[in-house]
């Protein structure tokens, strides 16, 4: 029996999909509701952002490219986006009332914002740890309303369609198949690869500059 369960868990992390369909063909409208709550817990919540919504984007966009599914890849993206952005407005709301707190991570995170202000909301989500806190140190920086919900959203939107559409184009490909594990801690892993990428950049940038 031990070993079955082990087995079962073994398969379904390496081949994922296989298990996922299924589901979602028969129970389609539980699954939006299932993918829609745990993004607005991650983006809502401190405390849920370890869940693994840059996995879970890539897996729902392969299993919308499914046929027969009864999962439509536009309403996933509309559900998300509208769903991120809700969760984005609130940690921005909190920061309105958040009390000045002494903290070495939230004293880089508010510079970072301050001198990267557009370029660190749009990417907020490709940005470890201190992404986390930008929108609602946005809020505690008392940045306009308007021009932090544009600028949040351009985000949300870059963020979802990218990873979402990965998968959706390329999720059923015969060697994403065979290595989906890997594959899935590589879109996992994506953002932080990007932001070192990014900072890497801009170093080199200000160092020749100077």
């Amino acid at each position: 029996m031990t070993e079955t369960i082990i087995n079962y868990i073994l398969n379904f992390l390496m081949h994922p999909l296989e298990h996922i369909v299924p589901l979602a063909f028969s129970y389609a409208h539980y699954t939006y509701l299932v993918l829609f709550v745990v993004m607005f817990l991650e983006a809502t919540f401190l405390w849920m952002s370890w869940l693994p919504m840059q996995a879970l984007l890539f897996i729902s966009g392969s299993v919308a490219a499914q046929q027969g599914h009864g999962i439509n890849i536009f309403i996933l993206l509309l559900g998300y986006i509208v769903l991120s952005q809700a969760g984005t407005s609130f940690k921005y709301w909190s920061g309105h009332r958040l009390k000045p707190v002494k903290s070495n991570r939230l004293d880089e995170a508010v510079s970072y914002l301050r001198n990267h202000e557009t370029t660190s909301l749009i990417f907020s989500h490709f940005i470890p740890v201190v992404g986390l806190l930008l929108p609602i140190l946005a809020g505690r920086e008392k940045l306009p309303w308007q021009r932090f919900f544009k600028i949040s959203l351009i985000g949300n939107v870059v963020w979802i369609v990218s990873i979402s559409l990965l998968g959706y184009f390329f999720g059923q490909l015969k060697f994403v198949h065979q290595y989906y594990s890997l594959v899935i801690l590589v879109v996992s892993l994506l953002p932080l690869a990007i932001y070192l990428g990014w900072r890497a950049l801009a170093d080199l940038h200000k160092a020749y500059r100077d």
